[in-house]
């Protein structure tokens, strides 16, 4: 099963400054900006002891260790040691107890989920999906500054070096899959609402009143870093006019593999399978109507 990766907005609740710890809020049970919920209460009840803190969810960039994770107040909480390895993982400590890097991030498999019920309607009534069992996979610290001028006045007082303030100032945006968008493409798809033509992914955004939920629809990726009501925001078009564009995801697919983001290449690659086995059964029937057309 995919692992699915949710942004909160973070808070630093303990900061151990000789040991470089940190204890931090990693998840709320808040609506997302996919109309999800994950429900803190649901985390599986296991060890979480030595998992691998990340930075923007990369393997190749492990910061430190997971010394427990719970559920506690309506939260998820973990307490982490920022290794002292790498000058990268030092500046990430300095810039969490700084509180200038507080967004975290988790990777998790649902184990239940689902539209949500009468009773959770009452507390999530705009909710479209709840999370309400997973087990968290991975976690990671998010390098999306609360204040990029804070970075700049870090390496104007030696906490943090060139290089790591390179990585946390990038221009190059962190690309995650945007669920919503991703389920809307595979119903249109399940609907037969498919087009195989010209492909023109120039699109204009909603306007100051627009309904920038339903415009977030036609994209599998977003940029956490930029506001949502923004085009900046929204990236990797599929949709237009309530129909899933083969070309869309082709360019989906050779793009997301070309910049290495493997989560959005394979749920382009999925949804591309679906709507060519879609297109395959319907065939026959496409046939005769052309067929008769003719006559």
């Amino acid at each position: 099963m995919d692992v699915i990766r949710k942004m909160s907005m973070g808070e630093i609740v303990d900061v151990s400054p000789g040991q470089r710890e940190v204890v931090a809020v990693i998840s709320t049970p808040d609506i997302d900006r996919d109309g999800e919920v994950v429900l803190s209460d649901g985390l599986a009840r296991k060890q979480y002891a030595g998992l691998s803190v990340l930075l923007n969810h990369d393997q190749a960039i492990p910061i430190g260790k997971s010394l427990w994770v719970k559920s506690a107040g309506g939260r998820v909480l973990a307490k982490h040691r920022f290794s002292d390895a790498t000058p990268l993982a030092r500046d990430c400590f300095a810039l969490a107890q700084d509180g200038v890097l507080n967004q975290y991030s988790v990777g998790f498999v649902p184990t239940d989920s689902g539209p949500p019920t009468a009773m959770e309607r009452k507390s999530y009534g705009d909710a479209v999906k709840i999370y309400r069992a997973w087990e968290l996979m991975e976690y990671s610290l998010v390098s999306v500054p609360s204040n990029p001028n804070a970075v700049a006045l870090a390496v104007s007082k030696g906490l943090i070096g060139e290089e790591s303030a390179r990585i946390f100032k990038s221009s190059d945006p962190v690309y995650t899959l945007n669920q919503a968008g991703y389920q809307y493409a595979m119903d249109l798809i399940n609907a037969g609402k498919l087009d195989d033509g010209e492909w023109d992914p120039k699109i204009s955004s909603p306007g100051k009143d627009g309904d920038w939920v339903e415009f977030g629809h036609r994209f599998l990726a977003v940029d956490a870093a930029a506001p949502e009501h923004t085009l900046a925001h929204w990236h990797f078009p599929v949709v237009a006019d309530d129909k899933v564009f083969l070309h869309g995801l082709r360019a989906a697919i050779s793009r997301a593999s070309q910049n290495g983001y493997p989560e959005i290449e394979a749920a382009a690659q999925r949804l591309l399978e679906r709507a060519e086995k879609k297109i395959a059964k319907n065939m026959p029937l496409l046939v005769a109507r052309r067929l008769l057309s003719r006559l």
